[in-house]
């Protein structure tokens, strides 16, 4: 944290050289193999290829196959089946696999409440508004079943019913995804939980509170039903007061959340390694174990180990580092990965221009206003930094420059940079694939109708 401002450190990027040199061979063909799915409009069920098939295809060893496999999978954008008439079979991306992407890569980062009730803020005043324009009477009557049920039980539901249904009549692939991913960690949240727990009768005023906003969105009153909820989410962080720190971390173990998020394959390993990940978060340079102890540790082989590190890799919170004191290491995390799941899983469900859009719009205006209430003399050189690269640049301001999976133009730079200007972890991971979506090579691609 920066002591001056009181800001949060923006996410650190590496260089584009550093990024080169730490992309892996599977990474690389894992994207390849989605991209000529995602291009080719590959059916659900059919088989893209087996194994042998796809060593051929892309020129490229079994253990190189296998891994590039085990990130396709994550992605849920195809799944390897065993046996006769098996390989590698198309799928859909799954919601929860990508909201379980964000909320590790954001609980790694350490992302404060305030940034996450921020962000909500955010979203759920894109959602009224979007709500409010979409309303019919299903929505209508959606609004008023939600409210009984959390009347009837006397205190917020578990699965925060307003909130969802309110994302459904907004019918925004963009704001569901982001949406349900702070909700998750607003609810797993250590201070929200020890708040629930010490302010059992404010929490049961909640349906109340979740009454006046449903029947400001009812009437058709947006400003009342931002306003309302912009009291809603405040009164949230206010009552968890949170200390300076967070609570220390103890022996026993964590508090259950009211809501859990799961990738959506069976692994033990990697769900395992990832506890052990999340116990570590903010402490980049923690050594994990090498490899052998790591094998002995989850039970698992050198090869099945190797296949759930490329996912940390991916995500950009761990890697396995070569040599005599090599080993799994937590890092200083990389929003990149999680940003290529988002943008993969807005592309093939074709989220809509306008959606994409209004949601980038919403949070470059957050970006923007944090920007100048905290402006100090190091934030204007990195804009102007910014600016320098872009006047050299000249014509080529506009043109795609290779970035992966999704290409940004140089002029994107400049929107990345406020970003993480703003402090705000969670709108730094947010921003990027709407970026890419609507500024990038794919453009014209994207957004020709709801699936």
């Amino acid at each position: 944290m920066d002591e001056s401002t009181g800001q949060t450190a923006p996410i650190r990027r590496a260089r584009p050289a550093a990024v080169r040199q730490r992309a892996k061979l599977a990474e690389t063909v894992a994207r390849a193999i989605e991209r000529d799915i995602l291009d080719g409009g590959w059916a659900v069920g059919a088989v893209f290829g087996g194994e042998a098939e796809l060593m051929e295809r892309y020129q490229t060893s079994r253990s190189v196959i296998r891994e590039a496999i085990r990130l396709v999978e994550y992605h849920q954008i195809a799944v390897p089946r065993r046996g006769r008439g098996g390989g590698l079979i198309v799928s859909a991306p799954v919601e929860k696999s990508v909201v379980e992407a964000i909320v590790l890569f954001l609980e790694v980062v350490g992302v404060s409440l305030k940034e996450i009730t921020d962000a909500r803020l955010v979203l759920e005043r894109l959602a009224i508004r979007q709500a409010v324009d979409r309303l019919d009477e299903t929505g209508i009557a959606q609004l008023r079943a939600s409210t009984r049920a959390e009347a009837t039980a006397g205190i917020c539901g578990a699965d925060q019913q307003l909130h969802q249904v309110i994302v459904e009549i907004a019918n925004n692939a963009v704001v569901r995804i982001y949406l349900d991913s702070l909700v998750a960690l607003t609810r797993r949240h250590p201070w929200v939980v020890q708040s629930v727990r010490r302010d059992r009768a404010g929490a049961a005023k909640l349906p109340k509170v979740h009454q006046a906003i449903a029947d400001a969105i009812i009437s058709g009153d947006v400003g009342l039903a931002q306003q309302r909820m912009t009291e809603h989410l405040g009164a949230i962080t206010k009552a968890v007061e949170s200390p300076a720190t967070p609570p220390a971390k103890t022996a026993g173990p964590r508090p259950t959340p009211a809501l859990v998020v799961r990738p959506q394959f069976d692994d033990p390993a990697l769900s395992a390694i990832l506890a052990d990940v999340r116990a570590h978060a903010g402490e980049p340079g923690v050594h994990l174990g090498s490899e052998p102890e790591l094998m002995e540790r989850y039970g698992v082989s050198r090869a099945k180990l190797r296949e759930s590190v490329r996912i940390l890799e991916h995500l950009g919170v761990a890697e396995m580092r070569r040599g005599t004191s090599g080993g799994l290491v937590i890092t200083e995390p990389e929003p990149d990965g999680v940003a290529t799941t988002v943008a993969m899983y807005l592309e093939y469900y074709k989220a809509s221009a306008t959606d994409l859009q209004e949601a980038r719009v919403a949070l470059e205006l957050y970006t923007v206003g944090e920007v100048v209430e905290h402006l100090d003399d190091q934030s204007v050189e990195r804009l102007l930094e910014v600016q320098r690269i872009e006047r050299r640049a000249g014509d080529d301001l506009v043109t795609a420059v290779d970035d992966g999976t999704y290409a940004l133009s140089l002029a994107s730079r400049f929107h990345l940079r406020l970003a993480d200007l703003s402090g705000n972890r969670a709108v730094q991971v947010f921003a990027r694939p709407l970026i890419a979506l609507t500024s990038g090579r794919r453009r014209a691609e994207i957004g020709r109708a709801h699936v």
